[in-house]
């Protein structure tokens, strides 16, 4: 039997004392057979998922659906530093799920076409293995997050040629109390001719977005980092559990070496600060 788990409404976030609360949309979620957690040995590549820009409190929003392209969401350059009114919330309460990380519905496939057998009988028995044979739907862990424009004006955010929907990586503490990033950021240079925009947040609307849900046996805190035309925002603090194998960049470093000559170190650096820089 199918999972499914219902919608929710959230609300946000008095977390820090005078701030004022807001409303949060209309989460809709939906079923699966098998939901797979991330638990990596190393530490993992970001890659937050987009789910809808410019939204209000009273929008509905389809967790499984991926964010498409809108009229009116991309900005021009000239707004680029006005971003400094921005709240990151993620709601660690319960999770969600979905399959836009490499994890698709997997099963049998269909039944190639017979010889001499007509495209209406071909039809006819397609429609009758779809009813008797259903894939199995494999959905990853994921926390939705939330980007709230407060201010009273429109605001930009720095949008990636490729790599993700956002400059947005998690940290976690470690041991010793430090923030530490978890991930890195995987980014192409910018290339002439590629028509890039980047989005614009209008005043008093969201960005829903989802990250990764890790788990592993240290427990920890946990917030997001957000870099947008190099000014930085953190979401919430909010508890989890990840591998402490995570903190390592040894292997990431090494990576780069194989790839580039120069400062590696400033490219690894670069790469765990989400910038908008290979």
């Amino acid at each position: 039997m199918k999972k499914v788990l219902l919608p929710i409404v959230l609300f946000l976030f008095c977390a820090c004392g005078k701030e004022k609360e807001i409303k949060l949309l209309k989460l809709v979620k939906t079923e699966y057979d098998t939901l797979v957690f991330n638990n990596p040995e190393k530490i993992a590549r970001a890659n937050p998922v987009m789910y809808g820009v410019n939204v209000t409190s009273d929008s509905v929003i389809n967790l499984i659906q991926p964010w498409f392209q809108k009229e009116g969401i991309f900005s021009d350059y000239n707004h680029a530093t006005k971003n400094d009114s921005l709240r990151i919330y993620v709601d660690n309460s319960s999770f969600f799920h979905s399959d836009l990380h490499g994890l698709s519905n997997t099963g049998v496939p269909p039944p190639p076409m017979k010889l001499n057998e007509s495209e209406e009988e071909y039809e006819k028995r397609i429609q009758d293995y779809s009813t008797n044979v259903k894939a199995k739907i494999t959905h990853q862990a994921m926390l939705p997050v939330y980007i709230y424009n407060e201010s009273n004006r429109n605001q930009s955010l720095n949008k990636p040629v490729n790599g993700g929907d956002l400059f947005l990586i998690t940290e976690a503490k470690n041991e010793k109390g430090e923030w530490k990033p978890i991930e890195y950021f995987e980014q192409f240079t910018f290339l002439c001719g590629t028509g890039h925009q980047d989005y614009l947040l209008k005043s008093k609307q969201f960005i829903v977005a989802g990250v990764k849900k890790y788990s592993g046996s240290f427990k920890t805190k946990l917030r997001l980092k957000l870099n947008s035309f190099g000014k930085v925002f953190y979401s919430n603090t909010f508890e989890g559990s990840i591998n402490k194998k995570q903190f390592e960049t040894t292997e990431l470093l090494k990576e780069i070496k194989g790839k580039f000559q120069g400062s590696t170190e400033e490219r690894l650096k670069i790469k765990l600060e989400g910038l908008f820089v290979n």
